[in-house]
């Protein structure tokens, strides 16, 4: 059975706990776990800390969300329900436009309203994808938490409201995208994310803004621009298929 959990390193004992509870209770894949308020309050933590944790597993393929319904075990991607290769493209494509809107949109709320506390926490997940990097240990997990953080700084309420746009792009991003995360890469990403961190350590809204456009560039799908006129409104996206 669920029980309450220590409050130290919250999210990662909520993942083991949960972890745990579909191992004892023999669930497969298919099979719903209880609803986040449930599981929320039989774990002693709050709804955040509950949806960092889903995240990690979501990132692990321990389980899946099913279009923001009930939160459902699998043992591994469902590559049936993820959809052809096109349709792929395209959840990408208005998975990273809504990534741009709900990030890009934020950053005034983020730099105004970023805690000590939360800084402290983004460094602390930026540490661990360093010491990852030197152990040659690409960890998307690590990416969820520091943009589920980054959410959570702009406003709670944003990160309840958005969080699970956030962690669907990176679910699909290791589908459709793996080398974002690959081997060789994590160098470049601990970097990106220390500039990211930095910008809002200083309260840099524009420079913050500069960073993300530039970090969802990199999400193209194998170079070709993705379908977003607010995208190429930006700069972000060069509009390489006009007059075609």
């Amino acid at each position: 059975m669920l029980k309450p959990i220590r409050r130290e390193s919250l999210v990662d004992n909520a993942v083991t706990t949960i972890h745990n509870y579909i191992i004892d209770e023999a669930m497969q894949p298919g099979d719903p776990l209880p609803p986040e308020r449930q599981l929320a309050g039989a774990l002693v933590i709050s709804r955040m800390t509950l949806r960092h944790a889903l995240a990690i597993l979501e990132g692990k393929g321990t389980i899946r969300r099913d279009r923001g319904r009930a939160v459902v075990a699998a043992s591994m991607v469902d590559s049936h329900h993820m959809g052809s290769p096109e349709a792929l493209r395209r959840e990408f494509s208005r998975l990273t436009e809504l990534r741009y809107a709900i990030e890009v949109g934020t950053t005034e709320y983020a730099c105004q309203r970023r805690t000590q506390e939360q800084l402290a926490r983004l460094h602390a997940i930026v540490d661990k994808m360093a010491k990852d990097h030197l152990a040659d240990l690409p960890n998307s997990e690590n990416d969820v938490r520091f943009h589920l953080l980054l959410l959570e700084c702009a406003g709670e309420e944003l990160a309840e409201s958005f969080g699970d746009v956030v962690q669907d792009f990176f679910r699909m991003a290791t589908v459709t995208r793996p080398s974002l995360i690959a081997h060789g890469q994590s160098e470049r990403i601990v970097t990106e994310h220390r500039a990211i961190l930095d910008a809002l350590e200083k309260r840099d809204a524009d420079e913050l803004r500069r960073l993300y456009i530039q970090g969802l560039e990199k999400s193209r799908l194998d170079g070709a621009p993705v379908e977003s006129p607010a995208l190429v409104a930006s700069g972000a996206v060069s509009s390489e298929r006009e007059g075609h």
